[in-house]
């Protein structure tokens, strides 16, 4: 399988004539289009309707290091102005290896996750996962020390599914 995914990573590189920093990326790709991509194993089926009973929807996917747009939120445009706008050229590398594949209901971001139908599942999970970091003395929270910088951080919103494709 590994050669099988290196094999189809080339060709994205090629096609797309993107920078090798971005292998990972690639990576993650090739894999998701390949588990959602028929199987002869399955006869032609594919795994994830398979196993779900529900179609695959591929509405979301993008050409591999297709141009990147940022949403501007309604509450920061007027009716006349553009819904997207093109990100400045230092956050260009940025916002194209950050582009993520998540699923139609997840938060991509803090702020989505407050905002979403979920917020208060969203928050309990968020609690848990910061008691459990405190309880497993992950780190020391220590005052910082003057001309240094916090190390950043980002939450991964992901929902648990059990066996039945029910959320856990």
């Amino acid at each position: 399988m590994n050669r099988t995914l290196m094999d189809h990573v080339r060709s994205m590189w090629i096609c797309a004539g993107i920078e090798q920093k971005f292998w990972a990326k690639a990576v993650c790709t090739t894999c998701y289009v390949v588990n959602h991509s028929p199987t002869t194993a399955l006869d032609g089926k594919i795994l994830e309707e398979v196993w779900s009973g529900k179609p695959v929807d591929y509405s979301f996917l993008r050409t591999f290091s297709c141009d990147v747009y940022i949403w501007v939120p309604e509450e920061l445009r007027t009716k006349l102005d553009v819904r997207t706008t093109n990100p400045p050229i230092w956050l260009k590398d940025y916002v194209t290896a950050y582009a993520c594949i998540t699923e139609e209901h997840e938060p991509c971001t803090y702020r989505e996750s407050c905002e979403s139908n979920d917020a208060s599942q969203w928050r309990a999970s968020m609690e848990e996962e910061v008691k459990a970091l405190y309880k497993n003395k992950t780190w020391d929270l220590v005052k910082l020390p003057n001309g240094r910088k916090a190390i950043s951080y980002k939450w991964v919103y992901k929902m648990k599914m059990d066996t039945n494709g029910k959320v856990e």
